[in-house]
């Protein structure tokens, strides 16, 4: 790639020759040996970025203070879904709306009882869970007094995984 900068900063400078040896090589050059053609190089086409738009920064009197969640939903899994995975994994999606508050946590419910507690908005993995009807629910909850202060509503799922008691090459 520098060769090839370089060779069109010269050719805007100076001439190129373009030779070929006894073995059908090429080769190029500023200086023009007995059998070289010369080339013809084209001005090198140059960009020039436009400024990137930047907002300007907010003043105090704009930030609003957030007074509560609008919303908090699971979006994966849909309610009442059948999912098939044999090693059991699952993967919960949702949305929060406005964007967590710093001092705030989000709590991962099954079953009625506190799974994981995160302040990441990113899904949450579930590893190994267990076959059959689960009920799964999200919280927002001050971090100092875990205290809720907003809840999605409840998204029921089925996993499905195999089980040994059901399998056709099952020792007797």
């Amino acid at each position: 790639m520098f060769v090839a900068y370089a060779t069109l900063t010269l050719a805007s400078e100076s001439k190129i020759y373009r030779t070929l040896d006894s073995q059908g090589r090429v080769s190029y050059s500023d200086h023009a040996p007995e059998d070289a053609d010369e080339i013809e190089v084209k001005e090198t086409i140059t960009y020039t970025p436009t400024a990137v738009y930047q907002p300007a920064p907010l003043k105090q009197r704009d930030v609003v203070k957030v007074q509560g969640y609008q919303s908090l939903t699971i979006t994966n899994p849909g309610n009442d879904e059948t999912i098939r995975s044999n090693p059991g994994d699952l993967l919960i999606v949702f949305t929060v709306v406005p964007a967590l508050q710093p001092n705030h946590s989000i709590q991962l419910l099954i079953d009625g009882d506190v799974f994981k507690t995160t302040k990441a908005t990113t899904p949450m993995k579930l590893n190994n869970l267990d076959r059959g009807q689960h009920q799964f629910q999200l919280q927002i909850v001050e971090d100092n007094s875990s205290k809720v202060l907003h809840s999605s509503p409840g998204v029921s799922a089925t996993l499905l995984r195999h089980s040994i008691l059901h399998s056709r090459f099952r020792k007797p």
